[in-house]
């Protein structure tokens, strides 16, 4: 959970491009989220007056894609990490803002409603592996910081969504391998050292590879 300046670097990093400039600056400047919550709740009551409509149907075309694949998808995942999946339901918020978001370990994500339906899938699962793994490691890697755990959820996910090839087959029509250019450009060398034990496996082998090369 982030707050106080964080959260405000945050909002506004991840929504820069959808948000007015003069707005943007304000908040990147704020010290606070106080400082700025009244302008963010009226930014964000504007845009739910916007999208109203839009955002309704998105929640349904969204849910019918993802049914074409839901089972399948958490099978795989299953069978790439060795442990089941730990809820009986994940929830997807469709949201107004951001581009995609995990709860670490939980069973929610958020997806922006902007997109194509069949399209989405991709980053949709890539939320979903992350929440899977911190699961995993909470459970067997108690000893390892957050911040660590969310880097090896990260790279793996990218690894997976676009090599693995069963879950490439739920988004066929997406030739982009291993995504590189996304908003954490600090991981693309540990992509670069650990894509192909990701892919490999076994899964424990990539957590100790991994952890190696981050505790080094």
């Amino acid at each position: 959970m982030l707050n106080g300046k964080e959260e405000v670097d945050y909002i506004s990093r991840r929504n820069s491009m959808e948000i007015p400039e003069r707005y943007a600056r304000r908040i990147a400047d704020a010290s606070t989220y106080k400082d700025v919550e009244s302008l963010i709740r009226l930014i964000t009551e504007k845009r739910y007056m916007e999208i109203g409509v839009k955002l309704s149907k998105k929640i349904e075309l969204y849910q019918k894609s993802w049914d074409q694949m839901d089972s399948l998808f958490f099978t795989r995942l299953t069978r790439l990490t060795n442990m089941s999946i730990q809820f009986e339901n994940y929830y997807c918020v469709v949201s107004a803002f951001h581009t995609g978001i995990s709860n670490w370990g939980g069973n929610k994500i958020a997806r922006h409603y902007d997109e194509d339906p069949l399209k989405m899938r991709r980053t949709t699962a890539h939320e979903l592996i992350i929440s899977h793994i911190f699961a995993y490691m909470h459970k067997k890697h108690r000893e390892l910081t957050n911040h660590i755990i969310w880097q090896l959820a990260e790279v793996y996910a990218f690894a997976v969504i676009g090599l693995d090839k069963v879950m490439t087959g739920f988004w066929p029509w997406d030739k982009i391998a291993v995504a590189v250019d996304h908003d954490y450009p600090e991981l693309v060398p540990l992509q670069n050292k650990l894509n192909d034990v990701a892919i490999k496996g076994p899964f424990e082998k990539y957590i100790t590879e991994g952890t190696k090369i981050l505790l080094s």
